[in-house]
């Protein structure tokens, strides 16, 4: 599949020990690894942005927009480890991840099993953690919820054929035993259990239109993780990046930098109080 990359980016691929994986990097500084989401990987004007301040990585996870699954990878902590291995093979040393949706329960899992491989992670919307019962939402209903402005949508060759297999290769890592795959699992339990192991500073991001994740998910996730922010981005649906991408960037950016400095006392204009929202709670803030 074609990646609108903006000329930011270039193609890459490395062997694992369980099969290749394609990625792109671009940019310089310290690394930024990028995980995208069920949807595949869109390279969105936000992320091109991080490159002049970080080399962004951003991975394609087996199965998505055409890559061939791994047949040994099927479930969330061996996803982790095909993750770890690509950073110990293409990295070489800890670094600050970001991850979105699907691979923001993927990036909790990383942070569960492989703490001497991460700084810093960012949750955008993590799956993972709805309460138990809840059915799948209708293909309409769930990409309308996804991003509020589609005309900042950067144009691109994502078929119809293609936004189904990605679909389908994120359930593919729901498989609760080789080879079966259960489409609504909906709630991690064995990941809610080790919730309280993740040691590393996290940010946890939702948009206050975001019709595809229930609120109490990421609340849930806060009360769970003792170094955790939770912030809601104004105006922005399940895909902040795309729907606000100057404060991704800026929350993105500041949290990278000021570390536990972050959490304690925020910029104004990081958390755009200039726009009258008053002081932010400690852990709860809209931007």
């Amino acid at each position: 599949m074609k990646h609108n990359l903006g000329g930011k980016f270039e193609r890459r691929e490395i062997k694992l020990s369980t099969g290749p994986v394609s990625y792109f990097v671009g940019g310089d500084g310290p690394v930024y690894l990028h995980l995208h989401g069920a949807g595949g990987l869109r390279v969105s004007p936000a992320v091109q942005n991080l490159t002049e301040h970080y080399r962004v990585i951003m991975p394609l996870i087996p199965g998505f927009d055409g890559t061939p699954l791994h047949e040994e990878v099927n479930s969330f902590p061996e996803l982790a480890h095909l993750i770890a291995e690509f950073i110990d093979q293409e990295i070489g040393e800890t670094c600050d991840i970001s991850s979105h949706a699907f691979s923001g329960r993927l990036g909790l899992w990383f942070a569960v099993l492989h703490p001497d491989k991460i700084g810093q992670l960012i949750v955008q919307c993590p799956s993972g953690f709805r309460p138990d019962g809840q059915t799948i939402l209708p293909t309409a209903q769930y990409e309308k919820g996804v991003i509020t402005h589609m005309d900042r949508v950067p144009d691109e060759e994502r078929s119809r054929k293609i936004i189904d297999a990605n679909r389908d290769a994120g359930y593919s890592y729901h498989a609760p035993g080789k080879g079966v795959v259960d489409k609504n699992v909906f709630r991690d339990h064995d990941l809610v259990e080790r919730l309280g192991n993740v040691e590393c500073l996290t940010l946890i991001l939702q948009g206050t239109r975001d019709a595809v994740l229930p609120p109490d998910s990421v609340q849930f996730l806060r009360s769970k993780i003792s170094r955790s922010n939770l912030i809601y981005v104004y105006d922005a649906g399940h895909l902040i990046e795309m729907d606000q991408p100057k404060r991704f960037v800026d929350l993105v950016h500041d949290f990278l930098t000021r570390s536990e400095a972050f959490i304690v006392n925020p910029g104004d204009a990081a958390l755009g109080m200039e726009g009258g929202f008053g002081k932010a709670q400690t852990t709860n803030r809209v931007m």
